[in-house]
């Protein structure tokens, strides 16, 4: 009985182990066309990183182009055809000129923060992601600027909506 025993325990523990201890992981979609900020830096002292200056980011007027709602619902919504605008002054209010689907017409606080964020890269590795932060009331929106002219929100790493302006001149 011992022995029957012992021949289940060590085929079971056989079994249970795996010859690749690595487990693969889908990579996240990306949103198409997105540059990376680059984030002015000089440290006023080593090691030390100095933020992002606000007026270098979305001082000014922005027209709400379209919001993305990535995951169950993968949907665009289309303001093209409407002037909601999103007014980012220098005294850290943001001022939305009607409703949408992330945010009622009205005021709102703001900041833009430099936010370090450790990750794994395809392999496993260990690698550090710097990412300009525009927080609007409580909501932490990665800030994108792409190729095609649009400036993105990104509330998509966070399970929330991606916003997609145009600059007005």
């Amino acid at each position: 009985m011992k022995k029957l025993f012992l021949l289940l325990f060590v085929v079971t523990m056989t079994m249970s182990c795996s010859t690749d201890n690595e487990t693969e992981q889908e990579p996240e979609e990306a949103i198409e066309n997105v540059d990376p900020v680059t984030v002015p830096t000089e440290p006023s002292e080593p090691n030390e990183p100095t933020e992002p200056e606000q007026e270098n980011l979305m001082l000014g007027n922005w027209k709400l182009m379209y919001i993305y709602t990535p995951f169950s619902a993968q949907s665009t919504t289309d303001y093209t055809t409407q002037n909601i605008t999103y007014e980012f002054r220098e005294d850290g209010i943001v001022v939305v000129s009607d409703d949408n689907l992330e945010h009622d017409a009205g005021e709102y606080n703001y900041t833009f923060t430099l936010e370090v964020r450790n990750d794994f890269d395809g392999n496993g590795d260990p690698i550090t992601n710097d990412f300009l932060i525009a927080k609007i009331e409580n909501s932490p929106f990665e800030y994108y600027e792409r190729s095609d002219g649009l400036t993105v929100l990104s509330l998509s790493s966070f399970d929330g909506q991606d916003l997609f302006f145009e600059a007005i001149e």
